[in-house]
This record gives structure tokens, sequence and C-alpha cells, in this order.
């Protein structure tokens, strides 16, 4: 094997690495859970997340009813992170663990959530309640 081919293989090998190592995931994307009572989470497999929510607001800005984010994974502390926009000015970040995952290949519900950091003005509450401790697949 020449040099030129080890190289492209080193690198096709890394490449794959990498691609599988971001596209890990505690259940399979896309993905949406019903979080607690109110609100719906909604996972692509880009990374971006949407939140929905029953709760109706009369003016702006209005996180509690939902909006666009970003999510990611890490699988060494089996956490997830929810990061929201609301304003140019107002962001919120949640990392959450949730320890009891069903064993269905879906993984339709995760119990035992909780928030274990938060940053940003109102992140226990949003984008999600901290006590939502129950998230099932839709």
């Amino acid at each position: 094997m020449n040099a030129v081919a080890f190289l492209a293989a080193l690198v096709l090998a890394l490449v794959a690495t990498a691609t599988a190592a971001a596209a890990k995931a505690p259940f399979p994307v896309p993905a949406t859970y019903k979080a607690g009572t109110m609100h719906s989470l909604t996972f692509a497999a880009d990374g971006k997340l949407t939140v929905a929510s029953s709760v109706r607001c009369f003016r702006a800005p209005c996180p509690e009813a939902g909006g666009k984010g970003t999510w990611s994974y890490d699988a060494k502390a089996d956490a997830i992170t929810i990061r929201m926009e609301v304003t140019p000015t107002w962001s919120v970040a949640q990392t959450w663990t949730c320890p009891g995952k069903s064993r269905d290949m879906n993984v339709s519900h995760m119990g035992g959530c909780k928030i274990v950091s938060f940053a940003g003005t109102q992140a226990d509450k949003l984008p999600v309640p901290a006590d939502a401790n129950s998230w099932n697949r839709q």
C-alpha cells in the first residue's frame, strides 16, 4: 500500500468515526416526545429541536408556548442538552438525564428525567419545565 492510499484510508476511517459519533442519541431520531403534560419535543437528526406547548400567550416574547432550538447528546454522561434562543439577548439551556429508558427499539418511554444543569433566565422552566420527569414518544 502506498502512502497516498494509506492516508486516504485513514481519512475515510476518521470521517466515518466522526459521523458515527455525531449521530449518537439515546433514541432513534427523528423523534417526538411528550415531556410532562404540556410540552412536546421534536428531535431532528441534524441537531435541531422544535418545542411545542399547549400554553397560550397574550404578548411576545412567549417562550412558554414553544420555539426552535438545538440539542446534543453526551454519551459518557448519558445526558441530553437542549438550547433555545428566545430573543437575540435571551438564551436558555438545560441538560437532562433520563435513566429510566424503556428497552424497546424506539425507546418509547424515558422516566426519572431530571435537569442536572441549566443556564439562562428562567432556564429551570424553559424550554421544558423542571417537573417534566416523564417523556413519552409520540
